[in-house]
């Protein structure tokens, strides 16, 4: 395959791939989110060489609305598939991956072009346990996946509406579709990336060691952590099974527990050091923790 100039973040991603593609462009248009949408429409019964001429910046999403007598797709060096493709099925590609494609014969189809930015930049606003997935994003689907083919074909409409009212009918089709796009994603295992990183855990331990004998809250856990709250709280429970402020409970019980089997300090002192309100709230918690009253605990471990 002869190679193609990738256009570089922020060019007209429609300009970009009509110069690659050199075929008729049948509608066009632009929401103000930045997802752009076409209609491709290749006549010819000539084969076609069909190289990506867009940066790592975006998701392409292809609904075929006419069939494929044959088509061959390569996405990050490997072969993803070669057979015919049927009307209606659909394909999401990673620019990333340097998609191309190899065709038999006349085609239509509409492709809609997502600035990965935006998805991200979503997600971080709605405070969704999403990202792309590392590798390059490579989904595949009939019509039998009615949501997001519906969206694509709203938007497709949209392009064409004339009147007062086209451009909000545009922008409202691509947010139908943006959504169906984190939906997407989000189901096939977006959130099973989300984790704690290593220094993230060490921050929030670091954190709750320095503000033992204070009153800690979500907020600031996450905000140790350096996450949203909703993305600290899902991923601490991938983790560790058991919510932020349960862990934190936990861990202060746990230092409790220490300073009563290795100091003669009184046990009011030793609950407010560890950040417990009353000797009454901590005694009731060391109990459900430890099977035995801070007393018994003390008697039974002060070395």
């Amino acid at each position: 395959m002869t190679p193609t100039a990738r256009h570089p973040p922020g060019a007209n991603p429609i300009a970009a791939m009509q110069a690659a593609w050199h075929i008729n462009a049948r509608t066009s248009a632009t929401a103000r989110n930045g997802i752009a949408t076409v209609h491709w429409d290749h006549r010819s019964g000539d084969d076609a060489e069909l190289n990506c001429g867009l940066g790592d910046d975006h998701l392409i999403f292809s609904l075929h609305l006419s069939g494929f007598s044959f088509a061959s797709v390569t996405l990050d060096g490997r072969r993803r598939c070669a057979e015919a493709l049927p009307r209606g099925s659909w394909m999401l590609v990673d620019t990333g991956g340097q998609p191309s494609a190899e065709t038999s014969g006349p085609f239509s189809l509409l492709h809609v072009y997502v600035p990965k930015a935006l998805m991200r930049q979503t997600c971080e606003a709605y405070e969704l346990p999403c990202r792309l997935p590392d590798s390059p994003v490579y989904r595949t689907g009939t019509l039998a996946d009615g949501e997001i083919t519906r969206a694509a074909r709203a938007l497709g409409a949209a392009a064409l509406e004339p009147g007062l009212l086209a451009g909000m009918q545009l922008d409202q089709a691509s947010q139908n579709l943006l959504f169906d796009l984190i939906s997407l994603l989000h189901a096939n295992g977006m959130e099973r990336h989300h984790h704690l990183s290593t220094a993230a855990r060490r921050s929030v331990e670091r954190y709750i060691d320095r503000h033992l004998d204070t009153p800690i809250t979500l907020d600031d856990l996450a905000h140790a952590a350096g996450l949203s709250k909703y993305h600290f709280l899902r991923a601490f429970k991938a983790d560790f099974g058991q919510t932020p402020m349960s862990a934190l409970r936990d861990r202060r019980l746990k230092a409790a527990a220490r300073l009563l089997a290795t100091s003669s300090a009184p046990i009011i002192e030793i609950a407010l050091a560890c950040g417990f309100a009353d000797h009454s709230h901590f005694s009731t918690a060391f109990r459900v923790k430890f099977g035995q009253s801070p007393t018994a605990f003390r008697s039974d471990n002060l070395a």
